[in-house]
């Protein structure tokens, strides 16, 4: 009986949608820049210091909506990113003791060379 690579435990649920901009967050966005486009241009259409000073508080927590957004998406992604890291690392355990250290020897050279020619790929590190 031979080992099987672990390619489905612990797999990101939904990974697709996950790396997506959800639709609430999406229309979040869409509503905070509306509602500072609507701000800029009463901004400039008035003189009033006071008044100016309503709107760019109002543009203010338009902005500060905005950044909590961003920031539950990048967590969200942070996890589906350790998922695949743990995932990453678990099919290297399994092809290094079923192909040889030299198999992960020849595959992290593969990597560097890609990284020094301008790939994108990252120079791997033994899994842990």
């Amino acid at each position: 009986m031979s080992a099987q690579p672990d390619t489905q435990t612990d797999s990101p649920p939904d990974l697709g949608e996950r790396l997506a901009l959800p639709s609430e967050s999406a229309r979040g966005f869409a509503e905070a820049e509306e509602q500072l486009r609507l701000v800029r241009e009463r901004f400039e259409q008035t003189s009033d210091a006071e008044r100016q000073g309503e709107l760019a508080e109002h543009a203010l927590e338009q902005v500060e909506r905005e950044l909590k957004l961003t920031s539950e998406h990048r967590r969200a992604l942070e996890g589906v990113e350790l998922s695949l890291w743990s995932r990453r690392n678990r099919l290297e355990r399994y092809l290094i003791k079923t192909r040889g250290a030299a198999w992960w020897h020849e595959h992290r050279g593969r990597d560097r060379a890609e990284a020094l020619e301008g790939g994108s790929a990252p120079v791997s590190q033994p899994p842990s």
